[in-house]
């Protein structure tokens, strides 16, 4: 999904469920998959690793939740990087 990026673009993002049997995944191996199997423009800049995705009464993925998710996690993760400045 597409999250602003503050400059009037948005940048791709993913947001990944793993499965419980399978072994731990690097969000570095993730994106250097993604660049070797996607157009550039479509690579994740960052991957978000969650239990489960927001599902709406139809039972589609609800992307209005998972973008509203989205954009606090960011915030959060800017307000975080400021502190530590």
């Amino acid at each position: 999904m597409g999250v602003p990026d503050g400059f009037g673009r948005e940048l791709p993002q993913a947001h990944v469920v793993l499965q419980k049997s399978r072994a731990l995944v690097m969000e570095r191996q993730l994106i250097d998959f993604a660049r070797m199997h996607l157009p550039e423009y479509k690579v994740p800049y960052r991957i978000i690793f969650t239990d489960n995705l927001p599902h709406g009464p139809t039972g589609k993925i609800d992307r209005k939740t998972l973008r509203e998710n989205s954009l606090m996690t960011n915030q959060e993760a800017m307000d975080q990087s400021r502190v530590a400045w």
